[in-house]
């Protein structure tokens, strides 16, 4: 009787061992995705600190607000990152009635930013805010170009 109940729960712990690894694998994926997307967006955003820099000057309020801007594109793209990981444990509509509250709660947020940045114009610069916006969307198509190219590079190697 004993070693029933020992093997089914070897077998038991072995089931959420295994489990463990499979989600902190899947969690590390997602942190590298959020990485890439972090890093790239930081580089536009010292790309267009420079741009700034050599055509107006040194404009404060600019640099100010494509930092502010920049912030708000990787916070963003962590909340969606979240939010994404949490609907999967949901069933279907659930998970979509998740979802679209996550979407308009990040719109929300990023009306917030532009109206601090209308609001401040001292302070920030709302275009400058504004275009960083597109940024994790620029980092995420140079990045699956690059796997794509990889990816033909490894195929025509083997």
């Amino acid at each position: 009787f004993f070693k029933k109940v020992l093997k089914k729960k070897q077998k038991c712990c072995k089931m959420i061992c295994n489990d463990y690894y499979v989600y902190e694998e899947k969690a590390m994926r997602v942190l590298r995705e959020i990485a890439k997307v972090a890093i790239g967006v930081a580089v536009l955003g010292v790309l267009m600190a420079c741009i700034i820099l050599l055509a107006w000057g040194v404009q404060p309020q600019m640099l100010l607000g494509t930092l502010l801007g920049c912030t708000y594109a990787v916070c963003n793209f962590m909340l969606t990152a979240y939010f994404v990981s949490q609907s999967v444990k949901k069933g279907e509509n659930a998970a979509k009635a998740y979802m679209a509250g996550s979407y308009y709660l990040r719109l929300i947020l990023a009306a917030g930013i532009l109206f601090l940045a209308i609001k401040l114009p001292n302070v920030f610069n709302v275009y400058t805010t504004a275009i960083p916006f597109v940024f994790p969307r620029i980092v995420i198509t140079v990045c699956g170009l690059f796997e794509n190219v990889k990816k033909k590079n490894r195929g025509e190697e083997e």
